[in-house]
């Protein structure tokens, strides 16, 4: 209804932090950042127009690449699979890189890979301790050493593509999400 608050998913975690949380409080932190950089995610491919969502003058500034490739090291980074042995492209038919844009998700598609990864992400934090995440990350090293460090990593990541998705809106004059 006209009164209700707009929810946009960003809101999932906002009662965690009135209960106790002392003992999972980092958990709880990344749930709640996660949660609000993927609403940002979610609003910015709505504002995109079908007709430049596969579309760019470089063709790495193509949104719907920036999508598939965030989304995707997601559910890498946040697992215990090595490069190497990883099934990338698993969740589109081929590799955001080098397949042509009509092979890679359309607006339903994404924003529905979007919410798989969304829940995939969180159930892996919410499977963690704090002292977990605070133990030695062998399969990420380069990420700084710990699960923590992989989260964190993965997190600015996923940031940093939205930004570059956000400038890339600006220069087209598209509107953008706003921050949360």
């Amino acid at each position: 209804s006209k009164n209700q608050p707009q929810r946009d998913g960003s809101e999932r975690f906002q009662d965690s932090f009135s209960g106790s949380i002392m003992n999972n409080h980092i958990v709880t932190t990344l749930r709640n950042q996660f949660a609000r950089v993927w609403a940002m995610w979610r609003s910015e491919i709505g504002n995109i127009p079908e007709a430049e969502w596969r579309s760019g003058d470089l063709d790495y500034l193509t949104p719907v690449r920036h999508a598939c490739h965030a989304f995707e090291t997601a559910d890498f980074y946040t697992g215990i699979i090595p490069a190497d042995q990883f099934p990338w492209g698993r969740h589109y038919a081929g590799n955001w890189e080098g397949s042509p844009v009509a092979e890679l998700p359309d607006h339903a598609g994404i924003l529905s890979l979007l919410e798989k990864i969304a829940e995939l992400v969180d159930t892996r934090l919410t499977a963690l301790s704090d002292d977990d995440l605070n133990a030695s990350d062998p399969v990420f090293p380069w990420t700084g050493g710990t699960r923590l460090d992989t989260f964190l990593y993965l997190l600015r990541h996923t940031q940093h593509h939205l930004g570059e998705l956000h400038a890339e809106l600006r220069r087209r004059n598209i509107p953008r999400a706003a921050w949360k």
